[in-house]
């Protein structure tokens, strides 16, 4: 598990494509490939920017990816990418051959909650490069941080004409436990493909406990990236938490829980806590 620093003070994990069980393809050096779900859409892209140009064909939910020449002229011939959908999501492992295009299919795991009833914390999150896609993530960050939804992001920093803004989240506010911990919850934002959730987390046993990203990623389905102002919480002690998710796999998963809209991080959690008591 890495730690990458968001903003002062800050600690922020971000999935790495390896999470869900890595996929190997082979994809063509000096053409142009064709990547796709069966039977879904492809709704976010992590990938390494050094690596790869990529661009998404939203219409059809398919990424159109190529290896970017000075790459592969320093001998470089494997990278990976984290794929999303609505419902699922798949570490993707490349092959770099001398090969014409080809059509990669990937399979996602389905990141339900019957998929994930017994929460581990070998996670794998991983140090990202400051690429456009963890631009927007360290934004999202500090403007929650703020909870200023008017705020925009400063000069120069990466950000989507998609996601220009903040819109509160209106809902009841949430309180779960879980192995000790108190999880509360009370403010949200969406963004026109992700939801941005602030959590308070506090640690109600007389032992330090470490806060674990890797619980909430196996809980909240369709979970980006997780930050919080400490991951280690004495007896007493309290940390704020930032959690990044896709908006359409939160929504997909209110649908398949029978619920209205989105299902939000505090009652992903206390289904994982009912789920384990049965």
């Amino acid at each position: 598990m890495k730690r990458l620093s968001a903003a002062a003070a800050v600690l922020l994990f971000v999935l790495s494509p390896v999470a869900y069980g890595l996929e190997s393809h082979v994809i063509a050096k000096d053409h142009v490939n064709l990547v796709r779900v069966p039977g879904d859409r492809i709704t976010d892209v992590v990938f390494d920017n050094e690596a790869l140009e990529i661009q998404a064909d939203k219409s059809k939910g398919v990424v159109f990816l190529r290896v970017k020449p000075l790459w592969a002229a320093q001998g470089n011939t494997q990278t990976a990418a984290f794929v999303n959908t609505a419902t699922g999501s798949a570490g993707v492992t490349f092959k770099i051959e001398a090969v014409p295009s080809q059509i990669v299919e990937v399979v996602p795991v389905k990141t339900t909650l019957e998929a994930v009833k017994e929460p581990t914390t070998d996670v794998p999150l991983v140090r990202f490069s400051d690429d456009p896609y963890l631009t927007e993530l360290k934004t999202l960050v500090r403007l929650a941080q703020k909870g200023d939804v008017k705020m925009k992001p400063e000069a120069g920093a990466v950000w989507r004409d998609a996601a220009e803004r903040l819109e509160p989240l209106t809902f009841r506010a949430k309180k779960t436990r879980y192995g000790g911990l108190v999880i509360r919850e009370s403010t949200g934002w969406a963004t026109a493909d992700k939801v941005v959730e602030k959590l308070t987390v506090t640690n109600l046993t007389a032992k330090p406990r470490t806060l674990d990203p890797a619980l909430i990623a196996r809980a909240a389905a369709g979970t980006l990236a997780v930050a919080t102002e400490k991951d280690e919480l004495l007896a007493g002690d309290a940390a704020d938490v930032i959690v990044i998710r896709s908006r359409e796999a939160a929504l997909t998963a209110g649908r398949a829980a029978h619920r209205r809209g989105i299902v939000l991080t505090c009652d992903a959690l206390a289904d994982l806590a009912a789920a384990r008591t049965k």
